[in-house]
Formats: C-alpha cells, sequence, structure tokens
C-alpha cells in the first residue's frame, strides 16, 4: 500500500507547466458564444497545458509527506480492487473508494459553514469516462458492489432504473400498495432502506441512460431532480404538488458512480446545452488503459479490515435507527371515517453530525488556498472558458468533501475532526480530477475532429425496427468501412442502446448482426 500512496503522491506533484505556458489556455475564441461542441472545438484542449497552480497553492514535499498519513481505508481498497479487476485502471479504483465512503456517511457528516445558511454535506457524482470494453469497468462495478454486500449494507444502494415518480416514491417510507404481495425478502429489504430511504448511492453500469433521460418522455425531468438533489437540500420538490400528492423528498442525500465511454460523453456534450450544468454537478474521472495484460485473478476474499472499517463508518461511528411498520390512521373529511393504513416509522431520527473544522487554522487556511487558486485567481489569470470554468468553481467543494471523507474513516469517535492531512490528501485526489477534465476534454475533441456515425448506425436500425441488420448490410446502407463504425458500435453496446447477435454461417465464419435495444425500440 505504501508503494501506490507514494506513486499517487509523486503524480499529483509532478512538474507543471509554467504560468506562461497556462496562460496559452487562454480563450482563442474570445467572448465566444454557441454550443458545448463549439466551445470545446473552439480553445486548445492539450492535456499538458493543464494550469499550474499558483505557487501558494501548490503542497509543499513537507504537506505530501503528511498527507500519506491518511487514507489508509482508501489505499486498501485501491489495491484489493487492482487485484480483483486488474486491467481497470486505479484511477476507477480511487473514486469507487471514494464514493463507497460517501456511500457509508448517509448524510449523517456535515460542515457547518455559517450559522445553518450554508452547509456541505459529503455526497459526491462522479463519473467514469473510458473506453468501453478493454478497461473491464463492469468487472470493478462487481467489486464495489461485492464489498457493500459483504458488509451488509445493500440497503444502502437504491434501485439501477428510475423515474422521477418511482425516485420520489423510493425516497419516501409509503409502503407501496403492492407490498403485502411481495416475498418476505423483499419486504425485510424495503424495510432495512426505509432508515436511510433519501439518502443512498446510485451505482450506474450505464450513465448514458441517465444523461438521455432528458429527452426521454418516461424519465424526462430525472436529470434536472438529480441536479437539484447535489446540495441536499433540506426538501426537494420532485414534481408538480398541484397534481401529486407525494411531490417531495425530505433530507435527501445521493452518491453517484457511473460509467460511460468518451465517445458517448462527447456526443451527450455535442447535442445538449445542459454542458455547464451538467459539470456544476458531475466530476469527470478517466485514465489511460492498464499497460501489462492480467487474465483472470484467483478467487478474492474481501480482507477482514476493508469489509470492517466500510462498516464501522455506516453503522457504529454514526447511529444508524432501525424502520419498523405500523398501522397509522390518515385524515378525512366529515363525512367519512379515518383511514387505516401501513407506513413506515423509524425508532430515532436520522441524526446528521457537524464536523469540526477550526476557522483560521492549517487545516482551514490550506483549503481556502486550493479554493481561492482554483476558483478565482486561475480563472482571472488563464482565462479559461466557461464550460471549464463551471467545473474549477467546484473544486474547492469536491475537495472538503472528500476530507470529510477521509475524516470519517479516521474518526475512532464523534466528532469527525478534519485536520491538514485531510485536506492535503483531498488536494491530491481533486487536482488529479482536475487533470482527468482537460484531458477527457482533448480526447472528445478528437473524437469530433471526425466524423460520429452512431447516429447513422441507430437510422440504419430505426429503419429496420425489429429485424436484425447484419453487419454487411450496414456498412453498405452507411457506405463505410469497419474501422469507422467498429467504435461507435461498440460504444452504444456499452451504452444499452443496441444490442447484437452472432450470426453463424455455414460455409464461412461466424459474423454479428444488430438491432435496436427493446427499450429503443418502443
Amino acid at each position: 500500500m505504501k508503494q501506490l500512496k507514494s506513486s499517487a503522491a509523486s503524480d499529483t506533484n509532478a512538474a507543471q507547466p509554467g504560468d506562461d505556458d497556462a496562460r496559452t489556455l487562454q480563450n482563442v475564441a474570445g467572448d465566444h458564444v454557441g454550443t458545448p461542441l463549439d466551445v470545446l472545438q473552439a480553445i486548445p484542449l492539450d492535456a499538458a497545458l493543464v494550469p499550474a497552480l499558483p505557487d501558494y497553492a501548490r503542497l509543499t514535499s513537507e504537506q505530501v509527506a503528511i498527507a500519506g498519513q491518511t487514507g489508509q481505508w482508501l489505499d486498501a481498497f485501491v489495491a484489493f480492487a487492482s487485484i480483483a479487476s486488474p486491467l481497470t485502471p486505479p484511477a476507477f479504483h480511487l473514486a469507487a473508494g471514494v464514493f463507497l465512503g460517501g456511500l457509508a456517511i448517509a448524510r449523517r457528516l456535515y460542515l457547518d459553514l455559517n450559522s445553518n445558511t450554508k452547509v456541505i454535506y459529503p455526497n459526491l457524482y462522479l463519473l467514469y469516462v473510458g473506453p468501453s470494453t478493454v478497461q473491464c469497468t463492469s468487472t470493478a462495478l462487481h467489486v464495489v458492489k461485492g464489498l457493500v454486500e459483504a458488509a451488509g449494507m445493500q440497503h444502502f444502494l437504491q434501485t439501477t432504473q428510475q423515474t422521477p415518480a418511482a425516485l420520489t416514491l423510493d425516497w419516501s417510507r409509503r409502503v407501496p400498495p403492492t407490498y403485502n404481495n411481495w416475498q418476505p425478502t423483499l419486504q425485510a429489504r424495503w424495510l432495512q432502506q426505509r432508515a436511510i430511504a433519501a439518502q443512498r448511492g446510485w451505482l450506474l453500469d450505464n450513465a448514458a441512460r441517465l444523461l438521455d433521460s432528458y429527452n426521454d418522455d418516461y424519465t424526462a425531468g430525472l436529470l434536472p431532480l438529480v441536479w437539484d438533489l447535489y446540495g441536499c437540500p433540506d426538501e426537494a420538490l420532485t414534481r408538480n404538488p398541484l397534481i401529486y400528492q407525494e411531490a417531495t423528498v425530505k433530507q435527501p442525500y445521493l452518491n453517484i458512480f457511473g460509467v460511460t465511454t468518451d465517445s458517448l460523453m462527447a456526443r451527450h456534450l455535442k447535442k445538449h446545452r445542459w454542458a455547464k450544468s451538467f459539470l456544476k454537478c458531475f466530476v469527470l474521472v478517466g485514465s489511460a488503459n492498464v499497460d501489462t495484460w492480467h487474465f483472470w485473478p484467483g478467487p478474492q476474499v474481501y480482507p477482514a479490515d476493508l469489509v470492517q472499517g466500510l462498516q464501522r463508518v455506516a453503522t457504529q461511528l454514526l447511529p444508524l435507527p432501525e424502520a419498523s411498520l405500523n398501522v397509522v390512521e390518515t385524515a378525512a373529511d366529515a363525512q367519512a371515517k379515518p383511514r387505516q393504513t401501513q407506513a413506515a416509522q423509524l425508532s430515532a431520527p436520522l441524526m446528521a453530525y457537524p464536523v469540526q473544522l477550526a476557522r483560521g487554522g492549517e487545516a482551514w487556511a490550506a483549503w481556502e488556498r486550493y479554493a481561492r487558486a482554483t476558483g478565482f485567481d486561475l480563472l482571472r489569470r488563464d482565462r479559461l472558458d466557461d464550460i471549464y470554468a463551471t467545473s474549477y468553481g467546484r473544486l474547492g467543494t469536491q475537495l472538503i468533501k472528500v476530507a470529510i471523507i477521509l475524516a470519517a474513516f479516521d474518526a475512532h469517535k464523534l466528532p469527525v475532526v478534519v485536520e491538514p492531512r485531510h485536506i492535503y490528501r483531498a488536494q491530491q485526489i481533486v487536482e488529479a480530477w482536475r487533470r482527468n477534465l482537460h484531458e477527457l476534454f482533448a480526447k472528445m475533441r478528437e473524437l469530433h475532429n471526425g466524423r460520429d456515425y452512431s447516429d447513422g448506425i441507430k437510422t440504419v436500425l430505426v429503419k429496420a425496427g425489429p429485424a436484425w441488420v447484419t453487419r454487411r448490410d450496414l456498412l453498405r446502407a452507411l457506405k463505410v468501412k469497419w474501422s469507422e463504425v467498429e467504435r461507435p458500435l461498440a460504444d452504444l453496446l456499452a451504452g444499452g442502446e443496441i444490442e447484437q447477435q452472432e450470426l453463424k454461417n455455414m460455409r464461412g465464419p461466424a459474423t454479428w448482426q444488430y438491432r435496436l435495444a427493446t427499450e429503443e425500440r418502443q
């Protein structure tokens, strides 16, 4: 684990371009206004030109050493996950470990900045953007789910498929009408979830569905709702209260860890004008492929320290109430009798506890230095385009969220105290995410320098309806070579937008045929 920590530290503090080089990131389009794709193509996106932090905000060698004194649980998770899913980059595992920390906290820790008028909870929306298949991200997500199950925390996760209406019901304590017809194990799981009904996490193997929901009638409003939930308001409006009786979610706290491809992400940034709203909430994480081939490892058992460390934060450090099913009477008008209905009730309120961060101390000063550098000085000095500035303005908040998660794993009892080591280590993590932002935008720009055949592929398959289209017929219809559509096809398959099946040939090698996924055809 020391090697992992040392490697992360040296990478975070590697030589960075000087101020003169950083200034070349100025927006060459001036006050350019247009679609997100126009912005992507108008500004230089060379990953080597990530603006360097001002000297006052850079970590010293002593601070790097202090940063190594925290994050042991996170390092242990990255080390284990790198064995269990060796072709997945460590950057993926690191983001997943941070997600797990926020998941375990479940809105029970917060930083009070200004007499309850400004409160920060440690929830994060993390989106890993990378190539399909080669990085085995689905396998890596199974590692995450497996650890949650090993810790007995399945109820901390919500179901993948959601609509605004389903989310409102799932995050309430109202008993579904079909509850009495469920199997006992499902009833027990639902009841267990009620203690943290609106404070759970969302694992998305196919995050493209969430992005596509913006223009889908069935899930319309889901993505804007997710944006509204990011700030963890005391109450969130999910639907029109004049039409729907159940329209609000109380004390929401949502963590997201999703996976998509760079091609699909580039398509969404190209087509939608919600890019800036999206980047206000989501951290984009990416990485180059692992260079060394690894085949399936042997059976892996989750280390006891890893399981117990997650359990300790989720159920021991932070009290968790129990839910029970009770019969309650609902109000009625003067001419009707009260109705008796079932409702889930908690043994005690779900309490949130303030973390301690001494204002004016070194931890506070280190946080302020980074927030000033990324959210103020770099934006003025380098005149970053708005599509970057949107993310830069949130880096300081992301840092303190990560620091709270690190502090929770170090705490043996309440209150949780954020120390300088937590800020320094969080800065290393968030700085890697800042570089990821430029690197991913560079990749997306490269993708759009050529033609994207994704829409053409879907158009051909739409015309075919439920019928399968062979690879040969698809190439003929688009008048392209296989090399031109291989990647878009892989991305559409990874995104669940199309499906494929093998077509065996009596006289030659087998080939593949394609059609729209069932949900897309409906």
